[in-house]
């Protein structure tokens, strides 16, 4: 067992080794089991989570490319949706003054 010290302390470098790899393998055995658990289960258009995870992995990757969009196409939803919101909800929500009438 090598040992280092430090500031008059003996810290024991396996034992931190030692407990590491255990963490490591109960996280192991633990993703393993959910994956067992939940991979099986149904997903509508997609059959199943193990199917949907597969797509939805090959369809993130494209997300850092398409990241410059997402400003246009906020402000143009908002643009398209604003008209139909309705006066008392912006109003309540602080967005837009009461209008007193004369």
């Amino acid at each position: 067992m090598s040992r280092h010290y430090r500031a008059g302390k003996v810290h024991c470098v396996s034992t931190q080794k030692t407990a590491h790899s255990l963490c490591t393998y109960l996280l192991t055995m633990i993703q393993t089991i959910l994956a067992r658990t939940i991979h099986p289960l149904p997903v509508p258009l997609f059959g199943s989570v193990k199917t949907a995870s597969v797509f939805l992995c090959a369809k993130s990757k494209a997300v850092p490319r398409m990241i410059g969009w997402s400003v246009p196409l906020s402000v143009g939803a908002l643009w398209f949706v604003w008209p139909a919101v309705d006066d008392g909800w912006k109003q309540s929500m602080g967005l837009k003054k009461e209008v007193k009438a004369v």
